[in-house]
């Protein structure tokens, strides 16, 4: 009878997102993360197989962690939704220094982290841009222009902040 393994997917994935906020995502590897864990390397290669199996399901997991950073906006004011935004990513940044670097600041495998959560904002954006050409009576290019504009000095703050 194979034994039944005591360390779940959820506490090795939740160990890792704590290793990424404490010291980054550089930290991450199969036996600092099984030393974290207080285990062995098996239950990891159990359940992910390998450490890039373990670093594709902790981006979901931490995608799913921003999601719930901005979840808290209820605002039907487009301004106040704009704010509540901007102080999100600050937030994040203060808060969450290796976690904004790790989605903002860093490749992985290759890939921008940012065209990975680019889905986050997508669905917001067209309704931000709806919300502003209605209150303020402008193009739509003109709502994307104030869009983009706050978007890289809101994305500049929280950089300098991290860095």
């Amino acid at each position: 009878m194979a034994r039944k393994t005591q360390i779940s997917k959820d506490i090795i994935l939740e160990a890792a997102f704590q290793m990424l906020v404490r010291e980054g995502y550089a930290s991450i590897n199969i036996k600092a993360l099984a030393k974290e864990i207080g285990c062995s390397t098996q239950p990891i290669a159990w359940h992910f197989g390998n450490m890039e199996g373990l670093k594709t399901e902790l981006l979901d997991y931490c995608v799913r962690f921003l999601g719930r950073i901005f979840c808290g906006i209820k605002s039907e004011h487009v301004t106040e939704q704009l704010e509540d935004i901007a102080y999100g990513y600050i937030t994040l940044a203060f808060d969450y220094p290796n976690l904004y670097r790790y989605f903002y600041m860093s490749d992985v495998d290759g890939r921008k982290m940012n065209e990975l959560t680019t889905h986050l904002r997508a669905d917001n954006y067209e309704k931000a841009i709806g919300m502003l050409q209605k209150e303020y009576e402008v193009s739509a290019e003109a709502a994307l222009k104030h869009m983009i504009d706050l978007q890289m000095y809101v994305h500049g703050v929280a950089s300098y902040v991290v860095t």
